[in-house]
């Protein structure tokens, strides 16, 4: 009986077990999960491109759809399609009773937007740079950024300029975009090439902020981030330079690093290089119509209320600077790094930066130049302010005046510490190198004594030489330059072969118009500084043929004089070991 009881309690069990087992089947046929499918035909386009919506509910339901963009208040969606109106993050959210909600996103830029990896360019969202055509499409905000426009931009990648043509060609090389303005910001990368680079960038416009950004050197070539600071276009001057409506501007570099190729010597020239540089790097630059004509007198800088004293506040912090660099050889030029030439109006900023190398010239140095005038014409050293300045190496002053500060002057600022002033050597001259000849006809030069000498550079300190606006030659000259300076390379072992290094100097243009050449003559070597040249021979009488209109200078000698020549010898690393004045 018992037995029997048992066999009837398990089957009850077993009847029991088997109905749960269908509720439970039949609960999760009611429970099944409820989901919205939603797509955007595009994730990403322009301001008026239509974007198409597909979207639905899995039980059939109504899906309604709201968007907000850039996080603003929401608004309907009817139909299927949609086109942005404005630039922005437009989120799309799609909703159906008893579902979860689903988003998706849009981003709808500008064609100024799609030039650049992404970003907005705004402070808090930056336009991305990730190549070398992103970083040249900055040009085509040009118009914005002169009227005022202030962007920001940071790369994402390091920059590689290798074999990038040049948007064009400014007053002190080529560029490859005219103006910046804004904050760029490195994002610790680094702009490099293999190429001549030249100028990244022509002008700084306005307020201008580098930071976190390292420069590399390409192979012999000196690599300058921007060639003339801090300008905004309040009006056009003529010859490209700006003046400016604003009370005071600035330019900031903050850990900003230039960094030289082991084993090569950077030539830096005569008319300064360096992390600011301008032509007397200062906002009081600009050819005011007729006007203003000497570049080189500072009474240019502040002759018309516009610019009069109007300050310019240069700040480096964290600026480090590494290699090994020749220039100003020249008696009117200076070659510096760090910074560049001061005026009244101008007052910079140097902290924890550094040099590590050397630099070798006639007047070399690492902060300015121009000294002789701050100190003759009036004390503006207290204008500046100089905070833990390393220098790791040698100054190297080729008979010239060559200091830590001051590119022309021994005078040294107090920020400077006694271990860098103890960088500055003199290099002495060869006693039997020599340039030799007369009324600058043909020149010869003696070989110095050093063997180490692997090659020579003579160079020849021109006349000025006006400058116009194009090959009309119309007047007046807009500019004159007095730094007007032709170096020939001659390898050692060729120096007596080569016969004449000085003579008058011409024109292409006014050596075809006098006789001296035919007008198929061409210049097919370049100077140092760029510039085509050739020597012609005319009735036992020798002529420098300079032709600057190739390289887009209209040039016009004011005389064909000379004002010096002078030949340095090179160890075949670059290193100056000697030198000699005509």
């Amino acid at each position: 009986m018992k037995k029997k009881f048992g066999i009837a309690v398990l089957c009850l069990l077993a009847a029991v077990c088997f109905s749960l087992f269908f509720v439970a089947c039949d609960d999760g046929e009611e429970t099944e999960e409820k989901t919205i499918t939603a797509s955007l035909s595009a994730s990403e386009v322009l301001v008026g491109e239509e974007v198409t919506l597909t979207y639905s509910a899995s039980g059939g339901e109504t899906v309604t759809v709201a968007y907000s963009k850039d996080g603003g208040a929401a608004a309907a969606v009817t139909g299927t399609a949609f086109t942005p109106t404005e630039r922005g993050t437009y989120v799309f959210t799609f909703s159906a009773e008893g579902y979860e909600s689903v988003t998706r996103t849009l981003l709808a830029k500008t064609a100024q937007d799609a030039l650049f990896a992404g970003g907005w360019g705004t402070e808090a969202e930056p336009y991305e740079i990730a190549t070398a055509a992103q970083l040249k499409n900055i040009g085509e905000l040009e118009s914005a950024i002169l009227a005022g426009t202030e962007y920001s931009f940071v790369l994402t990648a390091d920059i590689d300029l290798s074999g990038e043509t040049a948007t064009g060609t400014g007053n002190y090389g080529s560029y490859y975009v005219e103006v910046i303005g804004g904050t760029f910001d490195g994002n610790g990368h680094t702009i490099f090439g293999s190429n001549a680079i030249g100028d990244v960038f022509h002008y700084t416009c306005n307020d201008t902020v580098f930071r976190d950004l390292t420069v590399e050197f390409a192979d012999g070539n000196i690599t300058r981030l921007a060639a003339i600071g801090a300008y905004t276009a309040s009006e056009d001057l003529g010859g490209g330079s700006y003046a400016t409506a604003l009370e005071s501007l600035s330019l900031t570099y903050d850990n900003v690093d230039y960094v030289g190729q082991d084993g090569v010597s950077y030539y830096l020239g005569n008319n300064n290089a360096a992390l600011y540089y301008g032509e007397n790097c200062t906002v009081l630059y600009a050819w005011l119509n007729d006007a203003l004509h000497d570049t080189y007198n500072d009474a240019t800088y502040y002759g018309s209320d516009k610019t009069l004293g109007l300050p310019f506040r240069i700040t480096m912090t964290g600026c480090d600077v590494t290699g090994d660099f020749t220039g100003g050889s020249g008696n009117s030029g200076a070659a510096i790094f760090l910074g560049g030439q001061i005026y009244k109006y101008t007052f910079p900023t140097f902290a924890d930066c550094s040099f590590t190398g050397t630099i070798t010239g006639r007047n070399v140095g690492v902060l300015f130049a121009n000294s002789s005038y701050i100190l003759t014409n009036g004390d503006y050293t207290g204008n500046i302010t100089v905070e833990n300045l390393t220098v790791d190496g040698s100054i190297n002053a080729l008979g010239g005046n060559s200091g830590v500060s001051f590119s022309n002057s021994k005078t040294e600022l107090s920020g400077v510490s006694e271990e860098a002033k103890a960088c500055v050597n003199n290099i002495a001259a060869d006693a039997t190198l020599a340039i030799d000849g007369a009324n600058d006809a043909e020149y010869t030069v003696t070989a110095a004594t050093n063997a180490d000498v692997s090659y020579y550079e003579i160079q020849l300190s021109l006349a000025t030489v006006y400058w116009y606006e194009d090959d009309t030659y119309t007047e007046p000259w807009f500019a004159q330059t007095n730094s007007n300076n032709v170096t020939i390379r001659v390898e050692a072992a060729d120096l007596a072969d080569t016969g004449v290094y000085k003579a008058q100097a011409v024109t292409l243009r006014d050596a075809v118009g006098q006789g001296i050449v035919d007008s198929d003559f061409a210049c097919e070597t370049y100077s140092k500084e760029g510039f085509l040249y050739a020597f012609a021979e005319k009735d036992g009488a020798w002529y420098l043929v300079m032709d600057y209109e190739s390289g887009g200078h209209y040039f016009k000698f004011a005389s064909t004089s000379y004002v010096t020549a002078t030949v340095f010898g090179y160890d075949e690393s670059g290193v100056p070991l000697c030198y000699a004045n005509e």
